[in-house]
């Protein structure tokens, strides 16, 4: 049971990083288009560059991590529980 609380906990921790990355994206763009004679837009756009990609490399760990995670519960199902202190 805890085993499976602490996958979806690491989803979980997966999803909220990525939505923080759009939030950042979101702000970054609000504030070059707002505000372009106070911020850098070179600078702005180099970093909603950066929160994209780390947006989209999260998005592929997470649905790198569903697929782990169903094989590691088909492996427990055929074999039972691995015991964490052998």
């Amino acid at each position: 049971m805890l085993n499976a609380i602490n996958k979806a906990g690491f989803q979980k921790y997966i999803d909220d990083a990525m939505g923080e990355c759009n939030e950042m994206v979101v702000s970054l763009s609000q504030c070059r288009d707002i505000y372009p004679t106070y911020v850098s837009i070179k600078r702005c756009d180099e970093l909603i560059d950066l929160y994209d990609k780390s947006g989209r490399q999260l998005y592929k760990l997470g649905n790198s991590w569903i697929k782990f995670k169903k094989t590691i519960d088909v492996t427990e199902k055929r074999n039972g529980p691995r015991n964490p202190n052998p």
